[in-house]
């Protein structure tokens, strides 16, 4: 069932109600679970016979620091999971695009996402009545 290459098989029958799924943590913290299902629900109708490849673009907020990909494929809701790598892939963010020193989303300071908001500030008057 694994590969390292993101092919699998389904060899056997077409399936209905199948799901591959990943789980993103850090520090032990699930940030999301996403499915392949979530934006082709055809495949959860009917996954044909043969083989798949299925890449996935991790979101862009990451803070510097250690992260953990973990995998399922199964029928969940029927006969579960058929196969879990709770850690198939381990990575490291690093902080080089920018200086960070006064930046609030920094490895240093709390919180897990980068939100890299662009705030609005508008003079509006002199004076501090």
């Amino acid at each position: 069932m694994r590969s390292r290459d993101g092919e699998y098989p389904n060899q056997r029958q077409e399936l209905i109600g199948s799901v591959v799924s990943i789980a993103l943590y850090r520090e032990g913290i699930l940030l999301f679970q996403s499915d392949d299902i979530d934006h082709n629900w055809e495949l959860f109708n009917k996954r044909l016979s043969g083989y798949y490849r299925t890449r996935v673009n991790l979101p862009c907020p990451l803070k510097a620091g250690s992260y953990v990909v973990g995998t399922n494929v199964g029928i969940p809701g029927s006969i579960g999971w058929i196969d879990s790598i709770p850690e198939a892939l381990a990575f490291g963010v690093e902080e080089f695009s920018v200086d960070l020193a006064y930046r609030s989303f920094r490895r240093q300071r709390q919180g897990i996402i980068a939100a890299d908001l662009a705030w609005e500030s508008e003079y509006l008057k002199e004076g501090g009545e």
